[in-house]
């Protein structure tokens, strides 16, 4: 289903791509169209798993980053599709636009829409101690049916993994 092409932007023809594509951070993939457009764009490094999971969600014309934002922009889109939107944005390291997308979905989003599948991947960044993340805690059961013990275990994982090694960093630095 694709033809992989893999650039280094630091030399000339690279660079050049990079201001072209508006390259904000490595590594930056893309799924462009035949016509050279940009269809989906993902920024960081990922598990096998996750990439699969990025790259069919930029695959499919209604989650990809280009849809929804032309959709957005149109003024016409559905809570669904804003919610995509903001995995789309997330997915593309487009901070400034997705705290922007955010800040409409917090207005928008209920208890039940945290519950969905959908809503997942935004719920999975949620932080230690934040609201979202005591709301995962407390739907754990429910989590966990819907999304697979597997994928809500190792979010839990992470979680608590980086909160634990930022608490033994400030230990460490005031010793």
């Amino acid at each position: 289903n694709f033809i992989c092409i893999k650039y280094d932007m630091g030399q000339k023809e690279g660079k050049k791509l990079a201001d072209q594509l508006g390259v904000k951070a490595y590594p930056t993939y893309f799924l462009l169209c035949p016509d050279g457009s940009i269809q989906h764009k993902m920024t960081g490094f990922f598990t096998l798993d996750d990439f699969i999971v990025k790259i069919q969600r930029g695959s499919n014309k209604k989650t990809s980053y280009a849809y929804l934002d032309k959709k957005y922009s149109s003024g016409k889109i559905s809570k669904k599709e804003l919610i995509d939107y903001q995995i789309a944005l997330q997915d593309a390291f487009e901070k400034e636009k997705s705290q922007e997308i955010a800040q409409r979905l917090t207005h928008l989003i209920t208890d039940k829409d945290k519950l969905t599948p959908a809503y997942w991947p935004l719920m999975a960044l949620s932080k230690h101690g934040s609201d979202d993340f005591r709301f995962i805690l407390s739907h754990l059961k429910q989590y966990r049916k819907k999304n697979s013990q597997k994928v809500v275990d190792g979010y839990l994982y992470k979680t608590y993994n980086l909160a634990l090694n930022n608490c033994l960093m400030h230990l460490n630095t005031k010793a």
